[in-house]
């Protein structure tokens, strides 16, 4: 999601919290499609995933996702989507003022939690790209300045993390792959606020490459390793995440 220093004005049709309720039925179509679509059509499903990816091994039923993990999803979503306009909002002007522009790339991680964080959780795949697309429809429907273009922001982000998930076939959750996970974002967020919005315009050459690498550290800081070590202690020192595959695997439970 575009975070920076422009200041756009807002679009006549930009979302208010009045008319929220229209998004977070569209999030509830969303689910219900995606529901539909695993229940009715496994075949296609399957297909679709090994013709699309070459891959068969991410197909079969312990990928098929259930209604729990997909409403999980879209809870947490809501509650990232929070937390992303907060950080649009509050945290980004406050790091720009304490940090200098320079050094403000280093908070960018947190807007790549709604990919990796649900995805670490339930292991399947589509679960990164679902999850930070429905977190950024969430910021939409609060209210956020930025308005619509966090929806592309939210479905690119979330691509670059199940691509580097996909790569793995969705075996591997070590600190290497959710760091790079983590990271992978900002593929997208770093060349799209420079050009979108003309971020590095005060900047010289050489402080725009410490500006970009630092999209690259804080996500996979935040987004990977941050994460990672969260979600492992909460698995490990409670059952809320016994249902899912995180839970299942830290406690030695066969998937």
């Amino acid at each position: 999601m575009q975070h920076n220093s422009v200041i756009l004005p807002l679009p006549q049709d930009s979302v208010s919290l009045g008319n929220s309720r229209s998004y977070i039925s569209a999030v509830r179509c969303v689910i219900t499609g995606l529901y539909t679509f695993r229940d009715k059509n496994p075949p296609l499903r399957e297909n679709f995933i090994t013709w699309s990816f070459g891959i068969t091994s991410v197909s079969g039923a312990q990928q098929k996702l259930t209604t729990v993990e997909l409403t999980f999803t879209a809870v947490l979503s809501a509650l990232v989507g929070a937390v992303f306009l907060f950080w649009s909002n509050v945290v980004w002007d406050l790091a720009k003022l304490t940090l200098g522009l320079l050094f403000t790339p280093i908070i960018y991680g947190m807007w790549f939690i709604g990919a990796t964080l649900p995805a670490y959780i339930i292991r399947k795949p589509g679960i990164a790209l679902l999850g930070e697309f429905l977190a950024a429809v969430f910021e939409l429907a609060y209210g956020t300045q930025f308005a619509s273009t966090v929806l592309l922001y939210g479905f690119m982000q979330g691509l670059m993390t199940e691509l580097v998930l996909l790569a793995t076939r969705y075996r591997r959750w070590g600190w290497a792959t959710m760091m790079a996970a983590g990271a992978a974002p900002a593929l997208w967020a770093a060349p799209a606020d420079t050009l979108l919005y003309a971020i590095t315009a005060p900047l010289t050459y050489e402080q725009c490459l410490v500006f970009w690498s630092l999209y690259f550290v804080s996500g996979a800081l935040i987004a990977g390793a941050l994460v990672k070590a969260l979600v492992d202690y909460v698995a490990r020192s409670s059952s809320m995440l016994d249902f899912f595959a995180v839970g299942r695997e830290l406690k030695g439970v066969p998937q």
